[in-house]
């Protein structure tokens, strides 16, 4: 499925999609407003081989200052860049966790 504002990307798995260098976690929001939102860096730590030819590889990211147990997480490996070409990132490649919600999603956080 294409998704509005990220040119020639396509989004295989609804929780997860990465561009060249970002990868980007998305709730659904109205394109007419910016939905609020957050970005991590983080380091592709290493590319998961697929045993089966037919099943993407997986880029394994470490999300910086997340916490521990949940620093790591798993994408497919396929990307399509501006000419329509796929491609993938390498191990060591810097990218940008980008987080967004639907602004009916969040609440205004409290002070203590």
């Amino acid at each position: 499925m294409a998704v509005p504002g990220c040119s020639g990307l396509y989004l295989t798995n609804p929780l997860s999609l990465v561009t060249c260098a970002v990868v980007v976690l998305r709730a659904f929001h109205e394109e007419t407003e910016r939905p609020p939102s957050t970005t991590l860096s983080g380091t592709v730590e290493k590319v998961v081989k697929s045993p089966d030819p037919s099943v993407p590889d997986k880029a394994q990211i470490n999300i910086e200052h997340a916490d521990p147990l949940y620093a790591k997480i798993r994408v497919e490996n396929t990307l399509t860049n501006e000419k329509g070409q796929e491609v993938a990132l390498q191990q060591g490649a810097q990218v940008d966790v980008t987080i967004e919600a639907d602004p009916k999603d969040t609440i205004i956080k409290q002070e203590d």
